[in-house]
């Protein structure tokens, strides 16, 4: 059964990559969870890595503390910050206080103004600087801390979103498949109903 913590130690140790690929994976990881999380499940209609997200430019462009952004289905924007460090590092001050800058900001959607309706705070540490966790405190709008601990207790599949490309796509294809027969028998139908006339 593939777990959290084993997918964690392979970026870790088997993979042998950069510490920005393995955040880059990590961020990919977490949008994906984010999708099939229970809190989110069916609310969250979009996720993107912040290089897609399609408003970015008006955010500064750069990495400047988001890494996921998620849509909800009632049009409501998520900012998400991951963290990929050792159980034993430490979050500073500095980490925070980017995303919190940053997530603060307003943006236009079609031209109609919108801000972060619910900020997200992932990590793989549950280490946090006193000045750091002071920097949590009285929000708005709230900052929800999800830690490796979380991560662990989820009732997610870690397999299916390890490999979510082919989970998504075949999901996504199956969806469009029942699409296709719907709208095929409603023709059917219609055609046997004027026939019939």
């Amino acid at each position: 059964m593939t777990t959290i913590d084993k997918l964690l130690k392979n970026y870790r140790e088997v993979f042998c990559m950069s510490e920005k690929e393995k955040g880059e994976h990590f961020e990919r990881l977490m949008k994906n969870f984010l999708l099939t999380y229970a809190p989110y499940r069916g609310k969250i209609k979009n996720a993107w890595l912040w290089k897609n997200f399609p408003h970015k430019n008006q955010l500064g462009g750069k990495d400047l503390g988001i890494d996921i952004v998620a849509e909800t289905f009632d049009k409501n924007f998520i900012a998400v910050q991951c963290k990929f460090y050792s159980e034993n590092s430490t979050v500073e001050k500095s980490a925070v206080d980017s995303f919190i800058a940053n997530s603060a900001r307003k943006f236009f959607v079609e031209g109609e103004k919108k801000i972060f309706t619910e900020r997200i705070w992932i990590s793989t540490t549950e280490n946090y600087s006193a000045n750091a966790l002071e920097m949590f405190k009285d929000q708005s709008p709230e900052i929800k801390i999800i830690n490796l601990e979380n991560l662990r207790h989820a009732q997610v599949n870690w397999s299916l979103l390890y490999n979510a490309k082919k989970y998504f796509q075949k999901k996504n294809s199956h969806r469009i498949l029942s699409m296709r027969i719907f709208y095929l028998n409603k023709f059917i139908c219609l055609k046997f109903s004027i026939s019939s006339v």
